[in-house]
């Protein structure tokens, strides 16, 4: 792992499946490589340094703890009240919320 540190660079953090935060719940999927790099807010990694074109300026992979990583939700139907502005909230309760919903439409259905 010495190989993927950068001297002077404290901008990207690398991790192992075992050394990957807990939050994450990448240490048991497959689908996930030896290594996880996680940049900063505002850092770009390239491949080579042909690659690097400063009229790119999206970009994703921060750490979604991040106080500027908030996501927008926009919601409508009978669960959500309407003219509703609420705190910014994390990305990974979408699914408490979603599955909420999920379960209510389903149960619905089965009734019609």
């Amino acid at each position: 792992m010495s190989a993927l540190t950068c001297k002077g660079n404290d901008h990207i953090r690398v991790f192992t499946k075992e050394t990957v935060p807990l939050r994450y719940h990448y240490s048991s999927s497959k689908r996930i490589g030896d290594y996880i790099a996680l940049g900063q807010r505002d850092t770009y990694t390239y491949s080579e340094k042909k690659d690097v074109d400063p009229s790119k300026t999206g970009a994703h992979g921060y750490d979604y703890i991040e106080p500027e990583m908030p996501s927008i939700m926009f919601a409508r139907g009978p669960s959500f009240k309407e003219k509703i502005v609420l705190p910014p909230f994390r990305n990974v309760e979408y699914m408490n919320l979603w599955t909420s919903e999920f379960f209510k439409a389903q149960k619905s259905q089965e009734y019609q």
